[in-house]
């Protein structure tokens, strides 16, 4: 776009070539010989329409005009030849860029393209009346090339007005270089700028962030597409107050920012907050502002917005972690403590009363009382442990099922003549429900983790029981097996209802210095319960009671033949073998002493052994033994060792292992080298004997 200088110039211009049409019209008019002077006056009229030619040219006819212009001087002077030629001061060369040639005159232009600078005489800047003559193109005090005439036979020289206005023009070409110098230079910055434009548009639209344009108003006026397809809005419900879109909590915070970075445009500003999401939910959006308003060329706040959503829900999430684990580490603790105190309860029994029978003074209504204390006291620590081993079981997930057949209606009789006596002592009513008549209560599941569950639910109904009833039952819904365990006791608070499973919660509650207990046996049915992949819930009053409803699969058995309670104790067995041979393979000293005990009475000969590698040797000396009892694990050679390798020699001698762990695989691993059954450590010496004869019987 031409300025008011250029358009004043081209008209004056336009005045000067008017007036000297004029002035030439009326000579002609009047038939008057042209002067020299007049002849120059014609000469200023060509430059000056060549002038004019050259200003309004767009640059692609730039050359074109050049070439003109040199013609019709040419012409109009009736010289030989008018050229051009400009340096090229990096190469050092001069080289023809134009050239006009009289008829007859042959181009030097396409016989010597270039010349070296320093052959080329020094142009001419006198008038005289060489047939050469040459005007300088000064760029400042620097060369740049000249314009050159021959003269020949039709001109010899040129006038003083000529020469001036020659000067003149050597210099309106190097104006015309430097128009279209610049003119080119300008194509070619907007050819970068359009590119680089292209390129930002593609950036921008390939970024994983958003761009946000905001004028001083804290309006936006541009956003890129992702901020179209992240909020849901549209490109045109984006534009406008940029705190139209922010989640209204966090609109303070941004118009703190907004007027920090107008107070200081020379800070950079970061900021955290969300973003409104169409949905009517939001995103947690990351943004880097700067402000670029006093820039003429951007004239904008630019904003980086990145979404940082899954960042925020990551470290919400680690840090719900890091409190869990916090609570978790909390209650570990209080746990640790609470178990010392559980532990070290019954062990002041078994030590204080084993203490206390070494007094020859007792009677033996004494001694008896203070050995059922020693023995309630070792079940209870007994079941303290076992606690402790299902749930860091349950916990690691080693835990396993031991799925096999099960009568419904014995299990749940054992359950209530196991607690009624407790039951009749605190005087509560205790009462329990079958869904299904004998024949059709048989199942396929884990009996031990069924009995475990129900004796942990209704042992937590008496211990929270004070009066009233606690009933258990169960009925068969299609597939599913619903149970229930129903109490008038304290109740659980709505608050602390989705907590009571959790592993360790007895231990940091108020009242567990009222009630015994690890507070492990809700955690530990949850966890088997869940194993046998079913669910529990709860319903409770305050003051009224709680009832725990459970339901699992009732997988129906195929062989309905009637099974042997394993919590059966018949008090009427009897073991009528006497006079065996028996060794005994434990590496623990009270432990072999212990069983001897038992056993001495229906024994002739008893063998112990350290270790396998002792019983090993023992057997070899001892064939006509009777039966073997094996410890697991001991030093040198662990019992599953020994026992493969007494097969090798013996295939048909009973063989029990006894273990202190709990771990399915180990008995499975011991069967599998011929192992005829298992006994669990402490040993109860009716459960031994039962072992003893179904494994010497079979």
């Amino acid at each position: 776009m031409m300025n008011a200088k250029h358009q004043q110039d081209v008209a004056q211009l336009k005045q000067e070539i008017l007036k000297l049409q004029d002035e030439i019209s009326q000579l002609k008019k009047n038939q008057n010989p042209i002067s020299s002077k007049n002849q120059e006056d014609l000469l200023r009229f060509i430059f000056l329409e060549l002038s004019l030619k050259f200003i309004n040219a767009p640059i692609e006819h730039i050359e074109e005009e050049i070439h003109l212009a040199i013609k019709k001087i040419g012409e109009y002077l009736q010289v030989e030849r008018v050229y051009i030629i400009e340096y090229d001061l990096k190469e050092q060369l001069g080289k023809y860029s134009y050239e006009w040639c009289n008829k007859g005159v042959v181009s030097l232009k396409d016989k010597i393209p270039s010349i070296p600078i320093e052959e080329i005489s020094a142009p001419i800047k006198n008038k005289g009346s060489s047939n050469l003559v040459r005007f300088p193109l000064m760029k400042g005090e620097t060369y740049i090339g000249f314009l050159g005439f021959e003269m020949g036979k039709y001109r010899s020289s040129l006038s003083n007005g000529e020469f001036k206005l020659f000067q003149d023009l050597a210099q309106m070409i190097v104006d015309i270089y430097d128009k279209r110098e610049y003119e080119q230079q300008l194509i070619i910055e907007k050819q970068r700028a359009e590119s680089s434009e292209e390129k930002l548009k593609m950036m921008l639209k390939n970024s994983n962030d958003a761009f946000v344009l905001v004028d001083e108003k804290g309006h936006q006026f541009y956003v890129s597409d992702v901020s179209v397809a992240e909020t849901g809005f549209t490109i045109e419900e984006l534009l406008g107050p940029v705190y139209d879109v922010i989640y209204d909590e966090d609109v303070p915070l941004i118009i703190e920012c907004f007027e920090k970075i107008m107070k200081h445009p020379e800070q950079i500003v970061k900021v955290q907050y969300r973003h409104k999401h169409k949905n009517g939910g939001f995103l947690w959006y990351e943004s880097v502002a700067q402000n670029f308003l006093s820039n003429p060329h951007i004239r904008a706040i630019i904003i980086n917005v990145r979404n940082i959503d899954l960042l925020k829900q990551k470290e919400a999430e680690l840090i719900q972690a890091k409190n869990r684990a916090e609570e978790s580490d909390r209650l570990k603790s209080a746990f640790l403590a609470n178990m010392s105190h559980e532990i070290r309860t019954p062990m002041n029994g078994i030590l204080g009363f084993a203490g206390l029978l070494k007094e020859k003074t007792l009677s033996k209504e004494i001694q008896s009382e203070y050995l059922e204390i020693i023995e309630k006291s070792g079940q209870r620590m007994l079941t303290i442990i076992n606690d402790i081993i299902d749930i860091s079981k349950i916990e690691s997930g080693t835990m396993e099922l031991n799925m096999t057949e099960t009568n419904l209606n014995e299990q749940f009789d054992y359950v209530y003549h196991f607690f009624k006596p407790e039951a009749e002592e605190k005087g509560i009513q205790f009462q329990y429900s079958i869904g299904l008549i004998t024949e059709d209560s048989y199942c396929v599941t884990d009996r031990e983790k069924l009995v475990a569950i129900l004796i942990n639910l209704v042992k937590n109904s008496l211990k929270y029981t004070h009066s009233g009833t606690i009933e258990f039952g169960y009925s068969r819904d299609k597939d599913q097996l619903k149970i229930y365990v129903k109490d008038t006791g304290i109740g659980i608070p709505e608050s602390e209802q989705g907590i009571i499973f959790e592993r360790f919660i007895q231990a940091t509650k108020p009242d567990k210095q009222v009630y015994q207990g690890a507070g492990l046996g809700l955690s530990i049915s949850k966890g088997y319960i869940e194993l046998l992949g079913g669910e529990i819930t709860i319903e409770s009053i305050v003051g009224k009671g709680s009832t725990f409803f459970i339901t699992i699969p009732f997988i129906e058995s195929k062989n309905k033949t009637d099974r042997k309670n394993l919590f059966d104790h018949d008090p009427q067995f009897e073991f009528h073998f006497k006079n065996l041979k028996v060794l005994i393979a434990d590496d623990d000293f009270i432990s072999q002493q212990m069983i001897k005990i038992m056993l001495n009475e229906y024994c002739s000969e008893i063998i112990l052994a350290s270790n396998g590698k002792e019983a090993l040797e023992q057997f070899k000396s001892n064939r006509e033994l009777d039966f073997i009892l094996m410890d697991s694990q001991m030093p040198e050679m662990n019992g599953i060792v020994a026992i493969k390798e007494i097969r090798k020699m013996d295939s048909c001698i009973p063989i029990i292992l006894q273990t202190a762990y709990t771990v399915r695989d180990e008995v499975e691993k011991a069967f599998d080298v011929g192992c005829n059954g298992s006994i669990s450590k402490p040993i109860q010496k009716n459960e031994l004997l039962k072992m003893i004869k179904e494994t010497i019987l079979n």
